[in-house]
């Protein structure tokens, strides 16, 4: 995945605090933390004071997916224009 994550500071503080223990993989944007993890056996445990920091200081709400912040996910090796400013940057100056 090679895109924006968030359109401001304060959104990409909201994304990490949905709780996600890797924000890399586009597939587990669509569902919330941990949501296929306990089945597993792995549970990582949201961190709440960072949590409360975030919606405490910014007078924020955290989503229950990063699909609600991050809006258009390109991957390195997509045709560009993909739509994604960084994620086209990323292949001029690597193709």
């Amino acid at each position: 995945m090679c895109c924006v994550l968030a359109s401001d500071p304060v959104d990409f503080l909201r994304l990490l605090a949905i709780g996600y223990d890797e924000i890399c993989w586009p597939e587990h944007l669509d569902a919330p933390a941990n949501d296929d993890r306990q089945s597993a056996g792995v549970y990582v445990e949201p961190n709440e004071p960072f949590r409360d920091w975030v919606t405490d200081t910014f007078d924020v709400a955290i989503p229950a997916t990063g699909r609600d912040i991050v809006k258009s996910i390109a991957s390195i090796g997509d045709t560009p224009p993909t739509g994604d400013a960084f994620c086209d940057w990323v292949s001029k100056v690597t193709g």
